[in-house]
């Protein structure tokens, strides 16, 4: 056997039908990627254990906790199925292209699968009982738009063969992927031009329960209540945004990404700011620096966070 090389790896994903079981028909899809340290960690851990003289007794293990994040990239039509694993599948609309694909907070999230893997090598990893503790980007700078996908799971599994080759559908080579410099913001409904970064963090705040079943493995999960933050940062050109921290003043904040009819929008349709004041730092341009918090209260979406996307795919169910 070789060294196994990042360059030739892949991951894959498809949704179970119930936690942990895997699907009767695998339907799995090759996502686009740059990243993934999905892992188990079960470390030996010293015993307390007296009475045998001045030797360490044999270690003890505890559960094995599974995590990691997803790393990848804003494509079209790859990353609908990342937000399925986030929000849940979405309300779709539209008879032929573009259709609009709606993803919003809702009662529960589906588990899904994961393998990531070095097929050259035929040897692969796969997680059951995954379910999307997080998800965040990042809008600024000059590069390529990532989004960080946290995952927790129930297991791990060593195998020497992938759980589906090939796959159903391979869309690691996506045809159109967003970059920093095809984002726009909106802020309070109306276009600004002076905001440079825009974060977004949302948290599931899933958590995986440890059933006494004799193997360490997660058995159960269940979603927390949501939480939406995060920040901005922008030139100081006027109060308005900080007058919104101080009086703590109800606004919304969102960016879309657009090629052509297709689109992906990011909303948080309402929020507020922190008070925060500019700082002075050398004798170049003033920036302000305000974090935020998004809610659900009043508006009309009825969702802290959701994500609207355009393209040419009929359906993510």
């Amino acid at each position: 056997m070789g060294w196994a090389t990042n360059a030739s790896s892949q991951v894959l994903l498809d949704f179970e039908p119930a936690f942990k079981t895997l699907p009767a028909s695998a339907a799995a899809i090759r996502l686009p990627f740059n990243s993934c340290d999905l892992r188990v960690e079960q470390k030996p851990q010293a015993s307390s254990l007296l009475g045998a003289g001045r030797h360490a007794a044999k270690p003890l293990y505890p559960n094995k906790a599974v995590s990691g994040n997803l790393v990848g990239p804003l494509d079209l039509i790859a990353i609908g199925y990342i937000l399925k694993a986030v929000f849940g599948a979405p309300t779709t609309t539209g008879s032929s292209d573009p259709y609009t694909h709606t993803f919003k907070i809702g009662s529960a999230t589906p588990s899904f699968l994961l393998e990531k893997g070095w097929p050259d090598e035929n040897r692969f990893y796969l997680y059951r009982g995954c379910k999307a503790a997080g998800f965040s980007i990042s809008f600024g700078g000059g590069g390529q738009l990532r989004y960080r996908l946290s995952i927790i799971a129930a297991k791990e599994e060593y195998r020497e063969s992938s759980y589906q080759e090939p796959p159903a559908s391979d869309l690691s080579r996506p045809a159109i992927i967003f970059n920093n410099c095809d984002a726009a913001a909106t802020e309070g409904g109306s276009a600004i031009d002076t905001l440079e970064e825009i974060s977004f963090n949302f948290q599931n705040n899933t958590v995986i329960g440890f059933g006494l079943v004799g193997s360490g493995e997660g058995t159960i999960a269940s979603e927390g209540a949501p939480a939406l933050e995060g920040r901005i940062r922008g030139l100081f050109d006027a109060d308005t945004l900080i007058a919104k921290g101080r009086s703590h003043t109800k606004s919304s904040l969102s960016v879309t990404c657009t090629h052509g009819a297709h689109s992906i929008s990011f909303l948080a349709d309402e929020i507020e700011y922190s008070h925060e004041s500019p700082a002075i730092e050398g004798p170049g341009g003033a920036y302000l620096d305000l974090s935020f918090i998004g809610y659900y209260q009043s508006a009309v979406a009825a969702s802290d966070f959701r994500v609207v996307l355009v393209n040419g795919q009929a359906s993510y169910d």
